[in-house]
């Protein structure tokens, strides 16, 4: 029953892939996407750990290609997500959105140096309302 249980996440995991062209997020509010998100994370987490059996990696590999990146959504996926939430509601996400929470490390990061100029470029240009991203004198998400 429990490989059934692993199968059905898999699958599901899969075709969640297929269909968004991204990983399932495990913080997210979506009932759907957050169960499958936190589920492939266990998966990563006991393979790193060595605490994944063979057959579960080859089914992982059979069904999930890829499925072990180490990380869930990459920056340039966030990113992107970012900058297409401004766009579509032109306002910043809610404090307990993941977005803000992950604009808000990004901001932190940048403003202590440590961002890669090109993506502090990429949200200044890519990003409605933040063109002071990163900038040490720059309130905190002042959309224009």
């Amino acid at each position: 029953m429990a490989s059934e249980t692993f199968k059905v996440y898999a699958v599901a995991v899969a075709g969640y892939k297929e269909k968004c062209g991204t990983w399932p997020n495990p913080v997210t509010t979506d009932m759907i996407e957050a169960p499958l998100g936190k589920w492939l994370n266990r998966c990563r987490e006991k393979f790193a750990d060595d605490e994944l059996s063979t057959a579960r990696i080859e089914m992982l590999n059979q069904i999930i290609p890829g499925w072990y990146t180490g990380v869930g959504l990459t920056w340039e996926h966030k990113a992107e997500a970012l900058s297409s939430y401004l766009l579509e509601k032109g306002e910043m996400p809610e404090r307990s959105h993941w977005l803000y929470n992950w604009l808000t490390v990004q901001n932190g990061i940048a403003r202590c140096g440590f961002l890669a100029t090109e993506r502090v470029d990429w949200i200044r240009k890519h990003c409605l309302g933040l063109s002071d991203f990163g900038a040490q004198s720059a309130p905190l998400w002042k959309i224009s």
